[in-house]
C-alpha cells in the first residue's frame, strides 16, 4: 500500500504491530483496501494513513479501526506503540474521536516529549496477549539524533537510507513474561493432577482416610525417616510417652513387660493361659493411627456387676480371641497392630510366663506384681519366676538396631525392670552403642517407691538391680507440681520426687532437666516436650 504524504494539519499515524493489541483490539493477519480486498503487509511493515479533520475523523475511525496499525501476525507484549506527528489542537480533536468511537482507549495515551522538543504517542498495555511471538522488535520514528526515552529506556536513534532518524525496540521481555506464565501454569495443572491421582489411589487404599491426605503423607513419610526408638516398660508411664513420641517418628518399637496379674489381665492370663494383655493394649491404642471410635471400643471396659465380663475390656478379649485364632500371641499382637493402624510397633518382652518376685527390707518374699505393690515394706530386690528365660526375637532384634532406648516412665519396680530382668535382653541393651535413657518419674508410687525420695534414688535402685551400663542418660523433672494437685497426692502417700541431678551426674551419667509437669487431674508427663528431648538425644547420638 502506498504511503500517504503528511499533512502537518492533519497529522500522519505511524504504527507497527502492536498497534491493535495494546488497544484491546483484535490483530488480523492483513488489511483491506477501499474496495474491501486484503493487503497482506510484510512483518513491520509501517502502514501510514492521513487522518482526516473534524466528525469525519470520528465516522472513520469507526469505520476503519480495526484496520488501524495492522502488519502481519498477532503478537504478545508489553508494549510501547506508535509515533503520532500531530500537534495542538490537531491532537486534542483526534484523542476525542477515539475515545467517542472506542471508549476507554484514549485513556490509555500517554504523550512524551524527545530531547529535541518534539513530541510522541506512546500506548501501553500491560496484559500479555497471545499469539505469534516471533515478532520481537518494532521501529519508532525519531525527530533526530537526539536520544529518545520509550518506556522509561533511553534509545540512540539511527539513520535509515532514506535519512529518517529511528529507534528499535525489542519485546523479548514481553514474550519471556508470557512464557513464564505458560510455565507457571503447566506446573499448577501438573501438581494438580498429581494430586487427584494421589487421593484417587489413597481412597482406593484406604477408603476411610482420603480426607487425610497430607495426614497420611506426612506420617508415612516425614514420620518414617525418624529416629528408632525403642521405649520399655509398661503401664500408663509407657502409654503416655509413645502419645509424644509417635509425633515425631513411626520408627518406634515399644517393649512391653508381661509380668502383670492383676486385673482384667491377670484374670485372662489364670482362666485361658495366655500372657496378660492390658500393656500391650494400652501401647497399641496410644501408637493408633485408627478412628477415635475403634480406640474407644478397644478401651471400652465392662461393668456389669454380676456378670463374668465385669472388669474385662474389650481390647484385652479381642487379643485373646486374636491369639486363640492364630495360636500365636505375637501374631495376635501383630494383627490387631494393623487393625489400629498403629505407627510403629509393639512386642511382649518375652514370650515365656513369668512371675516378678521381691525381697523386702523386713525379709519378706512377695510373689507377683498386685502383692509387691501392696506390701509396704521397702523393696531391696526384684527378680523373675522362673530366673532364666528368653527375650522375644522381635525385642531383641529392635535393640540391636535402636538410634535411643528409653526406660519408663512408669512404675519402677513393676513396670521397666520387669524388661532388664531378662538376662540376653539386658545384654543386647549394654552392647548397644545407642544412648540409653531413663526417665525418672515425678511423684513416689504409694507403698512399692515411698522409700525413694528422690530421682538420684531411683536410679540407683534401677542399676543396683541390673548393671550400671544400662544407662547414658537420665530425663529429671524440674517443674513444680501444681499445690493443690500435690496436696491430694501427698494424702495417698506419694510425694513429688525431690532434685539430685549433681548426685547422679557423680554416678557418671548425663542429666537432661526439664519441666516435664503435666496435670490437671493427675500428674502426667508431658508427652510431647519429653519425646523431643528424647528425639533429639537420639539425633545427636547422645552428645
Amino acid at each position: 500500500m502506498p504511503e500517504a504524504s503528511t499533512p502537518s494539519s492533519n497529522g500522519t499515524i505511524r504504527s507497527h504491530a502492536q498497534a491493535c493489541v495494546a488497544a484491546g483490539l483484535c490483530a488480523l493477519p492483513a488489511v483491506r483496501d477501499d474496495e474491501g480486498k486484503r493487503v497482506a503487509l510484510p512483518a513491520w511493515k509501517v502502514y501510514q494513513e492521513r487522518l482526516p479533520t473534524g466528525e469525519d475523523l470520528r465516522a472513520w475511525f469507526g469505520r476503519r479501526h480495526s484496520a488501524l496499525c495492522i502488519v502481519c501476525g498477532a503478537v504478545s507484549g508489553n508494549l510501547e506503540m506508535i509515533d503520532f506527528d500531530l500537534g495542538g489542537d490537531a491532537f486534542s480533536a483526534w484523542r476525542d474521536a477515539v475515545e467517542a468511537a472506542c471508549p476507554g482507549l484514549a485513556a490509555r495515551v500517554v504523550v512524551e516529549s524527545t530531547p529535541s522538543g518534539g513530541r510522541h504517542v506512546v500506548y501501553r498495555c500491560s496484559e500479555p496477549v497471545s499469539g505469534n511471538t516471533k515478532l520481537a522488535s518494532r521501529r519508532i520514528e525519531a525527530d533526530g539524533p537526539d536520544e529518545l526515552v520509550v518506556g522509561g529506556k533511553t534509545h540512540k536513534p539511527r539513520q535509515d537510507s532514506a535519512g529518517r532518524w529511528h529507534v528499535v525496540v525489542t519485546l523479548i521481555e514481553s514474550q519471556e513474561t508470557v512464557g513464564s506464565l505458560f510455565v507457571v501454569a503447566g506446573i499448577f495443572a501438573v501438581v494438580v493432577s498429581l494430586r487427584k491421582i494421589l487421593k484417587s489411589v489413597i481412597t482406593f487404599l484406604a477408603p476411610n482416610q482420603e480426607g487425610q491426605l497430607l495426614n497420611i503423607m506426612y506420617h508415612r513419610g516425614v514420620l518414617a525417616s525418624g529416629p528408632r526408638v525403642v521405649a520399655v516398660g509398661g503401664g500408663t508411664g509407657l502409654s503416655v510417652l509413645l502419645h509424644g513420641l509417635k509425633e515425631r517418628t513411626s520408627n518406634i518399637t515399644a517393649i512391653v513387660t508381661v509380668a502383670d496379674d492383676g486385673g482384667s489381665s491377670g484374670r485372662l492370663r489364670d482362666q485361658f493361659g495366655v500372657l496378660p494383655p492390658g500393656d500391650i493394649r494400652n501401647c497399641l491404642v496410644a501408637l493408633a493411627d485408627a478412628e477415635p471410635l475403634m480406640q474407644e471400643l478397644f478401651q471400652f471396659r465392662f461393668k456389669e456387676g454380676a456378670s463374668d465380663l465385669s472388669g474385662h475390656s474389650f481390647g484385652n478379649l479381642f487379643i485373646l480371641a486374636m491369639a486363640k485364632i492364630t495360636g500365636d500371641f505375637e501374631k495376635a499382637v501383630r494383627e490387631s497392630s494393623r487393625i489400629l493402624n498403629i505407627r510403629g510397633r509393639v512386642v511382649p518382652s518375652t514370650l515365656s510366663a513369668v512371675t516378678l518376685a521381691a525381697h523386702h527390707a523386713d525379709g519378706r518374699v512377695t510373689d507377683g506384681e498386685t502383692k509387691i505393690s501392696a506390701c509396704g515394706s521397702p523393696i531391696e530386690r526384684i527378680f523373675l519366676k522362673p530366673d532364666s528365660v528368653p527375650a522375644a526375637d522381635d525385642a531383641l532384634q529392635a535393640v540391636r538396631s535402636a538410634d535411643v532406648i528409653v526406660f519408663g516412665p512408669g512404675s519402677l519396680y513393676t513396670s521397666v525392670l520387669p524388661n532388664l530382668l531378662i538376662e540376653n535382653l539386658l545384654a543386647e541393651i549394654i552392647a548397644s552403642r545407642a544412648p540409653k535413657i531413663y526417665v525418672c518419674n515425678i511423684m513416689t508410687q504409694p507403698r512399692e517407691t515411698s522409700h525413694l525420695k528422690s530421682d538420684f534414688e531411683h536410679v540407683e535402685a534401677l542399676v543396683r538391680n541390673t548393671q550400671p551400663e544400662v544407662l547414658t542418660h537420665v530425663i529429671v523433672n524440674n517443674g513444680r507440681v501444681p499445690q493443690a494437685l500435690a496436696d491430694r497426692y501427698i494424702h495417698e502417700g506419694a510425694y513429688p520426687l525431690k532434685n539430685e541431678s549433681d548426685r547422679i551426674r557423680a554416678l557418671g551419667y548425663k542429666v537432661v532437666e526439664s519441666d516435664l509437669v503435666r496435670g490437671v487431674d493427675v500428674v502426667r508427663h508431658n508427652s510431647r516436650r519429653l519425646a523431643k528431648i528424647i528425639t533429639e538425644i537420639a539425633v545427636r547420638k547422645g552428645r
